[in-house]
């Protein structure tokens, strides 16, 4: 199979990470710096009073604070429901990726993909290399998870050697599934909500949270603390309007792994 790309940019500054690893990494340095944090704890609403937050009740209790940002990803919405404000733009998704076997380095550092294309390639240091794009998953037990979809496997495979021809040499392993809350427009929902004074979101990241989380965070702190972010995002508030018409398709990433 000979591949249809003539053309490429290449980032030397790409790259990739392990998601696991770098949570793990983030959280831990958040400790070293004071932060406390707690895992295992269910969330079942977010109270307030008189317009402002109070706090949350959870499986632990109830946690008082001034200021909640609801990050809960593709259960967001669910939580911004039980506030009796207008609901989210927002729905689940779950994706399908798949793992080849172990192979030699055949791709190197940066994410591959490809204009117009339903692709993001990467080989992990296990040397499995590892396709994603925006391929569902068939129905699951409920809407936040998932099962086998064979075509959607298979197209995805025409689609990694239609660039990378090399790789019809190293069969599927196993797929995976992943929910991804994704706004109507395809755009994060971030900042604060003007009807409740101490809440904010950060959802709907719609396939690139990983990559802009750490912008994310920064601006989302600046913000609970009153302060103006580094970064402009307006074209991001709650408050826009959620239209696609005039967005076109190489304005967004829609289909990001």
């Amino acid at each position: 199979m000979s591949s249809l790309y003539v053309k490429g940019i290449f980032y030397p500054s790409g790259g990739q990470a392990n998601p696991l690893l770098t949570t793990i990494a983030f959280s831990s340095a958040a400790r070293r710096l004071g932060a406390e944090i707690a895992t295992g704890v269910e969330v079942f609403s977010i109270e307030t009073q008189n317009g402002s937050v109070t706090g949350v009740k959870t499986s632990s209790g109830f946690m008082h604070c001034h200021t909640v940002i609801n990050a809960a990803g593709v259960w967001a919405p669910e939580l911004h429901a039980a506030l009796g404000l207008t609901p989210l733009q927002m729905k689940p998704f779950c994706h399908q990726m798949s793992a080849t076997y172990g192979a030699p380095k055949i791709l190197p550092g940066p994410t591959i993909s490809a204009k117009d294309t339903k692709i993001s390639l990467k080989q992990t240091i296990d040397g499995r290399i590892r396709a994603g794009g925006g391929y569902s998953a068939k129905p699951g037990p409920n809407q936040y998870s998932g099962s086998f979809n064979k075509e959607g496997l298979d197209e995805q495979r025409r689609t990694v050697l239609s660039i990378i021809p090399a790789i019809e040499d190293y069969e599927i392993d196993f797929t995976y599934y992943g929910a991804e809350a994704h706004s109507i427009d395809e755009i994060p929902i971030l900042g604060r909500i003007p009807e409740v004074s101490g809440y904010l979101i950060a959802a709907g990241f719609s396939g690139h949270g990983f990559t802009i989380s750490p912008a994310v965070g920064q601006v989302i702190s600046d913000m609970t603390q009153h302060k103006i972010p580094a970064i402009p995002i307006d074209g991001l508030s709650l408050e826009r309007s959620f239209s696609n018409e005039n967005i076109s398709d190489g304005a967004i990433r829609h289909f990001p792994g």
